[in-house]
């Protein structure tokens, strides 16, 4: 549990989940955790995700935290995000961003002013993402007026990595950098990159908390899962470029040859794109392979469950949240080396290969099939659960969050 003391935490993210969006659940999962370990949390939402219903505070579903009362949504920013998830161009829809961005601004402004009138100031101000310049100008604004720290959640560099000439985001990056008092990357190879990049800008606080997983989806698994001769094999994404599914798709043809006893289940989009059928056809692995289209967090939970190897063959990772996933099912993940899964796979839960090599691809998933009666699935779920379960994550936030206060204090002390 945390310290008697609860520290007061005010989240500011983009988005928040309502009905007809289950898929996202993440910021639902941050509350319930680090309320439950003890931290007097709330979150400031300036948009909601575009969905067929709108969100009823009411209907949340996670009431059994009392959400409905420590979240602040803005209801006219959503539907300008609803007009901007129209397909337009991404350059046009940024532009009409950057237009209403000012307003969203305002509205996030007075939702964080609404929450400090009823619970008073909070001790910390932590900001989710580093695309959403809406809740980091609301972020600013709070600071100069009200002197509270900043804690910056990163997930991704890769938006960093071109250059935007609207957003201009490298400028923007940098000034809220001035701002922030402790950098928080999801993992080591992502704070690497950002130190590569922004090193004298990011502060010397620096702490890296994974992204949590709810272990309470998961049911305990025995030693070991393996007990037929037939293997599953699962990959979810959202099968884009970046999953490079060419390689996967030619790896798994040439570990199985032909054998219907291996199949392979793909997940996460609506449907698959032409390129992955006519690759799919053309190595003649139709009947060894079934997409399952767009999986909610529970149906992905028990997919990862009834697996016996889960495949991720990316050519870029920041954490990689179905890695974690598989992993808090007591599954084996064959992975390529990329920031994320080379930090979360050990040689007792997985194999490693390096990135777009399809021979050792090849042999990293036929040496995990070999290794499938040996793996103890237990201790791969019990070491997840200790790494990135919510209790976990709860504590690691905790420790910043007390960290940074204290180092408050001190500097104050000295003045």
């Amino acid at each position: 549990m945390a310290f008697k003391t609860p520290i007061k935490v005010l989240h500011l993210v983009d988005k928040f989940p309502g009905p007809g969006q289950p898929k996202q659940d993440k910021y639902p999962l941050v509350l319930k955790a680090q309320k439950n370990y003890g931290l007097d949390v709330a979150m400031v939402a300036h948009s909601a995700l575009p969905g067929n219903k709108s969100v009823d505070l009411v209907n949340l579903s996670c009431e059994e935290v009392e959400l409905n009362k420590r979240v602040f949504l803005s209801k006219a920013h959503r539907r300008a995000i609803n007009f901007l998830s129209l397909p337009f161009g991404s350059r046009f829809s940024r532009s009409l961003e950057s237009i209403l961005a000012p307003v969203a601004v305002f509205s996030g402004i007075a939702l964080a002013k609404k929450y400090i009138n009823v619970n008073g100031r909070p001790d910390l101000i932590h900001v989710w993402g580093e695309r959403d310049w809406i809740a980091i100008r609301i972020a600013i604004e709070l600071k100069k007026k009200k002197s509270i720290p900043i804690i910056w959640n990163v997930h991704h560099f890769g938006a960093f990595l071109e250059s935007d000439p609207i957003n201009n985001d490298d400028l923007k990056v940098k000034e809220f950098l001035d701002y922030v008092d402790c950098f928080s990357p999801v993992s080591e190879g992502l704070l690497a990159q950002w130190i590569d990049i922004y090193g004298d800008n990011i502060p010397e606080k620096r702490f890296v908390i994974p992204n949590p997983v709810d272990e309470n989806r998961y049911r305990p698994v025995s030693i070991n899962k393996k007990s037929k001769r037939s293997i599953k094999f699962f990959h979810i994404s959202k099968l884009n470029q970046q999953k490079n599914i060419p390689l996967l798709l030619k790896s798994f043809s040439l570990v199985s040859k032909g054998d219907l006893d291996m199949k392979l289940y793909l997940a996460g989009n609506k449907q698959l794109k032409p390129n992955i059928i006519k690759l799919i056809s053309d190595l003649e692995i139709e009947p060894q392979v079934e997409f399952m289209g767009v999986l909610d967090p529970p149906e992905v939970a028990e997919m990862m469950m009834i697996s016996d190897i889960y495949i991720q063959s990316s050519d870029y990772e920041t954490f990689c949240i179905p890695v974690a996933e598989a992993l808090m099912a007591g599954t084996p993940v064959v992975s390529t080396n990329t920031a994320g899964p080379s930090e979360l796979i050990k040689d007792f839960c997985g194999e490693l290969s390096p990135v777009g090599d399809l021979n050792t691809f090849v042999s990293a998933i036929q040496n995990c099939i070999k290794k499938l009666p040996d793996y103890d699935c237990k201790k791969i779920q019990n070491y997840a659960i200790n790494k990135f379960g919510t209790t976990a994550f709860s504590k690691k936030c905790d420790s910043m969050y007390r960290n940074l206060m204290n180092s408050k204090k001190q500097n104050m002390l000295k003045k």
